[in-house]
């Protein structure tokens, strides 16, 4: 799950500790997904302009993220590098939305769920239960 508001990402009933930017930037993939991001656009929304860096900092912080939610880090399938263009973070599309929810999306082994102010990104192997203010 990724809770938008209280800034926590929680995986098997566990919560995972992301920093501010590993949180920002997995979360804005994760709202436009199956979209491919160039590191310089990544790094450009999630830093801004005014940051003293360079996109080689948004490889650093997707290798960071994978090593948190992917099953094998070394092949991915949540966060995919898209070789010459960026990342995309993969969405099977064949879901429908359902139960009030804005969004309902499988991707592999998880769930994407959005509904007003909460994301969910949980295991397939648990049950999904709504956030609610």
């Amino acid at each position: 799950k990724i809770l938008t508001k209280s800034w926590k990402v929680i995986r098997g009933g566990e919560e995972i500790h992301f920093p501010n930017r590993e949180f920002e930037l997995l979360k804005y993939l994760a709202m436009n997904p199956n979209i491919v991001f160039s590191k310089e656009h990544l790094f450009e929304r999630i830093w801004g302009y005014d940051y003293m860096s360079d996109s080689a900092t948004v490889t650093v912080h997707i290798n960071r993220i994978r090593e948190k939610i992917e099953e094998d880090p070394k092949n991915p399938k949540i966060i995919e590098t898209v070789w010459g263009a960026g990342y995309r973070l993969n969405i099977d599309k064949k879901s429908k939305t359902r139960q009030g929810w804005q969004k309902c999306i499988s991707l592999t082994g998880f769930f994407v769920k959005s509904f007003r102010n909460c994301l969910e990104i949980v295991c397939a192997s648990f049950k999904v239960i709504p956030y609610v203010k």
